[in-house]
């Protein structure tokens, strides 16, 4: 019964977050944007919901977890459905929609989905957590790809997108094998103890 609650209260969970992301998809698509409109507007989340989410980037210590033969064809299989569904369907919903429903469902959804019931509430907080930084290099790739499209070509500034994207996860990897080191020096000092 414990578990019957759990998995409820995720599926419920992702499903008022699923309203709010489509309500708001949905507002956006009212704006005529721009590349500078639609990247304050990324700054501007991005300044309010990284503090936000803060305190679920902790340490949540050694989870058990129990990895079935199914969860990699799972998450396969959901990622192939949407993606067919999508795609299917984008001729007539438009490429914002399209874009709203591939995002949200097949990357946040579907790990949420896998995530929870195996690790717990916590742990998938945490890595939904620490999604949100890498998730600027995304946003950066994106930009570089819009304005080097017409240019350089769709291939080349796929290439270069996909380039600004892996700098800036590498930058935040070894920011973070800094800040580790860091702190092992620090807690191996004398003085520390």
């Amino acid at each position: 019964m414990r578990c019957w609650r759990k998995a409820t209260g995720c599926w419920s969970a992702l499903a008022a977050r699923g309203i709010v992301w489509f309500a708001i998809a949905a507002a956006l698509q009212l704006v005529d944007w721009t590349p500078l409109s639609a990247v304050a507007l990324n700054v501007a989340i991005y300044a309010v919901t990284i503090p936000l989410s803060w305190r679920f980037r902790g340490s949540t210590g050694p989870v058990a977890f129990v990895r079935t033969r199914f969860d990699i064809p799972l998450r396969a299989l959901t990622a192939a459905l949407v993606v067919a569904v999508v795609t299917a369907a984008s001729s007539r919903i438009g490429s914002f929609a399209s874009g709203m429903f591939a995002i949200f469902p097949i990357i946040l959804g579907s790990s949420i989905v896998i995530m929870h019931p195996r690790i717990g509430g916590k742990a998938t907080a945490s890595m939904m957590a620490h999604v949100q930084l890498p998730l600027i290099g995304l946003a950066l790739g994106f930009l570089v790809v819009h304005y080097l499209v017409a240019p350089i070509g769709v291939w080349p500034a796929l290439a270069v997108g996909l380039a600004v994207s892996l700098a800036w996860s590498s930058l935040l990897l070894v920011l973070r094998l800094r800040q580790q080191r860091r702190q092992q020096a620090i807690s191996a000092s004398p003085t520390a103890s």
